[in-house]
């Protein structure tokens, strides 16, 4: 199953929209390791447990690339792509 998630990004600093941003991660639900598309082209991906606390933070994020969970127990995490000063996407994903 992929998921794939869109949404217009907002600038911290304007009310301006700008290009519509993309993020696919699948498989959704994993056993341990999740793979990412996107359109950013120099991101970072942060994973939290919803208690709020950050597991995993990853720079240099650029098309492609994967996380893995395989250290934290099964459960649902916050996963947050953030690019330069914007919040692309926001997602959950389940480990299993």
């Amino acid at each position: 199953y992929i998921q794939k998630l869109s949404q217009k990004t907002i600038p911290l600093q304007t009310n301006s929209w700008s290009q519509e941003s993309y993020l696919y991660i699948y498989p959704n639900p994993s056993k341990n390791v999740f793979t990412i598309l996107t359109n950013a082209t120099d991101a970072t991906l942060e994973v939290y447990s919803l208690s709020g606390a950050k597991l995993l933070c990853l720079s240099n994020i650029r098309n492609k690339g994967s996380f893995d969970l395989s250290p934290f127990p099964p459960g649902i995490y916050a996963v947050q792509l953030r690019e330069k000063d914007k919040t692309i996407i926001r997602q959950t994903v389940l480990k299993n």
